[in-house]
């Protein structure tokens, strides 16, 4: 069994880190003056976990798609302000240009006692905005989507569909369990006629697995020549005999959505030509930029790793089955 994407070696310049923080996800867009990535990153003295305790959003340039980027700014930490819902922790970030403005779309939360799943559970989805890849950004007071039968939202992707409404598909956990993990947990599909919302839930169970509570997480939806597509982080073996790999789905309508088959396993070819097996990688997101196609996910090397990064890798696009 084959993956449907073929990707060039990981190069140095492919790998994103800070030292002293973990990062986490990593969403790419191009404009003429460059390459501007948004991520999320914590220290590592907090570890890993912490990513829903600590984290804030980042921004980094590189000239090229292939160049190594450089850390900027914390373009988007949490909002600091009193009873706001990202007051916290800002994660998750994915980025959209709609005319000629950009929208980063993202997972905030807040917590009053500090309790790590005080804050898992007050995670929702919010939207900021800029004339500018490179920001200032301005904010969105409350979430950008209200899923009433949620305990909480996040893992959001937004693209604009072939008739023009934007479809938003993202995480969430019902409370049909007990606290505090609640569960099972869904993904969903929300519309809205723009950027930045509302969106409007339309249905709350995109990729079922019988029997399985948590099948899946990171959706990334987009376009490709007219048709709607999403790859999404399988959990175990639930969509393809490869173990945590990336699954591709189609759609026609962003509700109703059919497997492809496994889209890329964990197994990375280096740049010295080593194949490694990552323990983790996930938040696939790509960049579809005039020399190329670009994967990017983030990595936790091992289960035991003191480290996490962003990796972007050059999908072969004779691979690129759509």
């Amino acid at each position: 069994m084959k993956c449907l994407f073929q990707t060039e070696p990981l190069k140095e310049e492919g790998i994103f880190s800070i030292p002293g923080m973990f990062v986490w996800c990593g969403s790419m867009i191009c404009d003429l003056s460059g390459c501007h990535l948004y991520f999320s990153a914590w220290e590592q003295k907090f570890g890993f976990d912490a990513w829903v305790t600590h984290s804030r959003i980042g921004y980094a340039f590189a000239p090229t798609p292939d160049a190594a980027y450089q850390f900027r700014s914390w373009c988007l930490p949490g909002s600091g302000v009193m009873g706001a819902w990202d007051r916290d922790v800002t994660h998750n970030p994915t980025i959209l240009e709609s005319e000629g403005r950009y929208y980063l779309y993202y997972m905030g939360n807040f917590s009053d006692s500090g309790e790590w799943w005080d804050h898992r559970n007050h995670q929702q989805i919010g939207v900021a905005w800029s004339n500018s890849p490179s920001g200032r950004f301005s904010r969105s007071l409350r979430p950008v989507v209200e899923h009433k039968n949620a305990v909480m939202t996040s893992n959001p992707s937004v693209c604009r569909m072939p008739d023009g409404r934007f479809l938003m598909v993202y995480k969430w956990v019902a409370a049909d369990r007990p606290s505090p993990f609640y569960g099972p947990v869904y993904h969903a599909a929300a519309f809205s006629d723009g950027p930045l919302g509302p969106f409007h839930p339309v249905k709350e169970d995109l990729f079922p697995i019988d029997g399985v509570t948590f099948p899946g997480e990171d959706p990334f939806v987009f376009v490709w020549n007219g048709k709607l597509h999403c790859l999404l982080k399988d959990n175990a073996r639930n969509y393809s005999d490869f173990f945590r790999a990336l699954i591709l789905f189609d759609s026609d309508d962003g509700l109703v959505w059919k497997k492809r088959g496994a889209a890329l396993s964990r197994n990375i070819i280096l740049e010295e030509g080593i194949r490694r097996r990552f323990y983790r990688m996930e938040r696939p997101q790509l960049t579809f930029c005039n020399d190329g196609i670009r994967l990017f996910c983030a990595i936790k090397p091992s289960k035991s790793s003191a480290e996490s990064f962003s990796i972007n890798l050059n999908i072969k696009q004779e691979s690129f089955p759509l």
